[in-house]
């Protein structure tokens, strides 16, 4: 998901075409220019067919993407999705439907870079420096957890999903990743990024803690337009001529400081007590420092799903209502719950279209 310029698509191409079988990749991006961008980048790369035959570029938000199903290509999907289910509840055991299903949907692997506030770009865009702004990562924050938590739901049983920005900021970094695996719904696990033999690769460990917070203006008015409030902290803040930084020791602080409206601040911003932040191996998410390998800055996270019973049947029934939506068996409600918030979030990108144009 969040595909483009295109760079990291056409190395998921090298590798799934050197690896041989049916493999495909299936490349996402959310805006009609950055998906344009995208194959751009392939046509002008000249890939070779062997390649591009195995790519498939949609245009979605990466938190409505709908499971996929996989069918042979040399008969018709829904016809072919029939006989498929047709099979499946022909099955004489429970153990052998799962199993069924679990193979027919969802992806081995997932790469989700999210959209970030790139302050990990400063070397080749030092202009970012003077756009930043904490209230920028608070925003994005919600989005970037929407985005990976519906990636997770669609990532198999044992499949390894990696989570990207290129931002420091841990409120879109560790933050985002301590409240998918703390959600047990999603049955994912931190891993080590890169075996032994990368040892070279220099990276720092995740953070276990960090602090929230916001610019302010002297009059307490939130520089990132999250409401006004007389209240302030002076212990905390960090003082500057015209503009304070006010931090917020938690989600109640921050709200009350907002009379009361959350804004953009949702409680998953805020780190976990030490203890679960150790259990939940925060440590294992990599931190890359331009200065140490003479690179950008970049975040990741490699996780992975776990492969037992109850998350292998969770994960069989989402396949199942997919199924049953397509073929008109469901009242696909799974589809139907989002298509709304779906319907308002393309009025808004095209909204945003016609203004650029």
């Amino acid at each position: 998901v969040c595909a483009a310029p295109g760079q990291k698509t056409m190395q998921l191409l090298e590798c799934v075409a050197s690896c041989g079988g049916g493999s495909v990749v299936h490349a996402n991006d959310a805006h009609p220019g950055r998906v344009k961008t995208l194959t751009d980048a392939i046509d002008r790369h000249h890939r070779d067919a062997k390649e591009t035959s195995r790519l498939c570029v949609t245009r979605a938000f990466g938190q409505d993407l709908h499971m996929p199903l996989y069918v042979p290509s040399d008969v018709d999907a829904k016809g072919d999705l029939k006989r498929v289910r047709r099979e499946i509840e022909q099955l004489d055991s429970e153990l052998a439907k799962t199993n069924a299903l679990v193979e027919l949907g969802g992806y081995t692997h997932v790469l989700a870079d999210v959209p970030c506030s790139g302050d990990g770009t400063i070397r080749k865009d030092p202009e970012c420096l003077t756009r930043w702004s904490p209230s920028i990562g608070n925003a994005l924050h919600a989005t970037q957890l929407a985005v990976a938590q519906r990636c997770a739901q669609l990532l198999k049983p044992g499949g390894a999903m990696v989570y990207s920005t290129c931002t420091f900021n841990p409120i879109e970094d560790e933050a985002v990743v301590a409240a998918l695996v703390s959600d047990e719904s999603l049955a994912l696990d931190i891993e080590d990024a890169f075996p032994k033999e990368c040892d070279k690769i220099i990276s720092r460990p995740g953070l276990h803690t960090w602090r929230v917070g916001d610019h302010v203006e002297a009059s307490g008015v939130l520089v990132g337009g999250g409401g006004a409030s007389t209240a302030r902290d002076d212990d905390d803040d960090d003082d500057d001529d015209d503009v304070t930084l006010k931090w917020f020791a938690s989600f109640d602080n921050a709200s009350a400081h907002q009379g009361g409206r959350a804004g953009d601040y949702a409680p998953t911003m805020w780190p976990p007590s030490p203890s679960k932040a150790a259990a939940l191996k925060l440590d294992k998410c990599r931190r890359f420092l331009p200065h140490d390998m003479d690179t950008g800055g970049f975040f990741i996270c490699k996780l992975r799903k776990r492969d037992d019973d109850a998350t292998r049947r969770a994960f069989a029934k989402c396949v199942e209502r997919e199924l049953n939506a397509r073929l008109g068996g469901d009242s696909g409600s799974a589809r139907d719950a989002s298509a709304t918030n779906k319907k308002r979030r393309k009025m808004a990108l095209s909204a945003e279209d016609a203004r650029d144009d």
